[in-house]
């Protein structure tokens, strides 16, 4: 059967992007105007910016930056700049207040900056969250924009870093290609072991490591015992589909057993969103499990948070979370709730480490295996250990944030 048109020239642009990437000079961004630039006399407060790594809607991510806030001092947080991706305000860290409003500091669907961007990454020191958005497995466009920011930064004499990231074991090679064109006066942080192995051995530099900072965002500290209740919080990740490991049918199927099975043993089942965004889709993929629930004869609630710090109060209430959403795994294992993680790009068993034998991850290859996942629930359940508490201190680039307060 002949491609159509449109799929031609589909794939003729993404081949057209990727080389793009992979042959660009990433050390010093090109001043490309997009859209209006920033006013002359809108100049940015603070001389530092956190970026993001994804829009408002993803609780993971907000997890982050309200867990680097609470590991800083009031004053600090309230210095440093913080932009997330799509919004033209710089507000600070704390969001206490407006810093910057302009344009748009990245050109959409491309790697470039827009002129806002250019201005902006001179004049500052930069820090890029990077999450697990620098593998590839999202938008190229996505990373080499941040790699810019980055190394105009750097060219400029303030430097910087890329922080609290993890990498699959098999990135995409235009991510590598472009992650190897970050400048070595760039500070990088990887959040877990596993991904600083990875790291070192495809960029051949240093990558130190440290917990995921979400950790810090409160509540922080191990519960005293619960309720006699029992509650399973179930977190299924609407990626599985758009990343291809699962149809969205398959996803479905399997929450739902497990949560059947899990009612046998006693437990109230709550399906929590962990993404409220509309894409990737978790609200309504929650709502479907729930209602393929019903099907079955076992009543269990849905429930869409509003904020990072509610997702977390929900968890941290109940006696058990099976998740597919890593950031929701950090909410339970640091506030002692036992734990399983669904893995998938590597992003699990590293971050698990940092806690001792609290949790259980099942592998990625038996992500959807309902037998593999309720052996690690009895494991973490009846042979549950203590959690390892994390602190500010073993985050060691925190202080990197009071240096880019103060910096000139």
């Amino acid at each position: 059967m002949d491609k159509s048109p449109w799929v031609i020239r589909l794939k003729r642009a993404k081949r057209t992007l990727d080389n793009a990437l992979t042959s660009a000079d990433l050390r010093v961004t090109q001043n490309i105007s997009y859209g209006s630039s920033m006013p002359s006399a809108a100049r940015p407060e603070v001389s530092s910016v956190v970026i993001a790594p994804a829009a408002h809607g993803s609780l993971g991510d907000e997890a982050i930056i309200r867990g680097m806030t609470a590991g800083l001092q009031p004053d600090v947080a309230a210095r440093v700049g913080l932009l997330i991706p799509g919004r033209t305000s710089l507000t600070s860290l704390d969001g206490t207040h407006r810093v910057l409003k302009g344009s748009n500091p990245f050109m959409p669907q491309t790697p470039w900056l827009s002129h806002a961007g250019t201005h902006l990454a001179r004049r500052s020191r930069v820090l890029v969250v990077g999450a697990d958005t620098i593998s590839g497995a999202y938008q190229h466009g996505f990373l080499a924009q941040r790699v810019r920011m980055l190394n105009t930064a750097a060219a400029a004499g303030h430097g910087g870093a890329l922080v609290n990231f993890s990498l699959p074991r098999h990135p995409h090679p235009t991510a590598v290609a472009t992650l190897r064109r970050i400048s070595k006066s760039i500070t990088l942080y990887a959040r877990d072991e596993d991904t600083r192995a990875v790291a070192e051995d495809l960029l051949d530099r240093e990558v130190n490591s440290a917990p995921d900072v979400a950790a810090l965002m409160p509540p922080n500290a191990i519960h005293p015992p619960r309720s006699r209740s029992r509650i399973a919080t179930l977190v299924p990740n609407a990626h599985f589909t758009s990343l291809g490991i699962a149809p969205w049918k398959d996803i479905i199927s399997y929450w739902a057993e497990l949560g059947k099975r899990l009612s046998v043993y006693g437990y109230s089942i709550m399906v929590l969103a962990h993404d409220i965004r509309e894409s990737p889709g978790d609200p309504r993929l929650a709502k479907d499990v729930v209602a393929a629930l019903a099907q079955q004869g076992v009543t269990a609630t849905a429930h869409i948070p509003q904020s990072a710090l509610e997702a977390k109060q929900k968890i941290s209430a109940t006696q058990l979370c099976v998740s597919a959403r890593m950031h929701a795994c950090v909410a339970a294992l640091s506030t002692g709730v036992p734990c399983v993680g669904i893995e998938y790009l590597n992003k699990f068993s590293g971050q698990f480490a940092w806690y001792g034998r609290a949790g259980a991850v099942v592998e990625e290859t038996e992500a959807m295996n309902i037998e593999v996942s309720l052996r690690a629930v009895k494991t973490v359940v009846h042979k549950r250990k203590a959690s390892q508490t994390i602190t500010a201190d073993m985050i060691p680039w925190l202080p990197l944030l009071d240096d880019m307060a103060t910096a000139k």
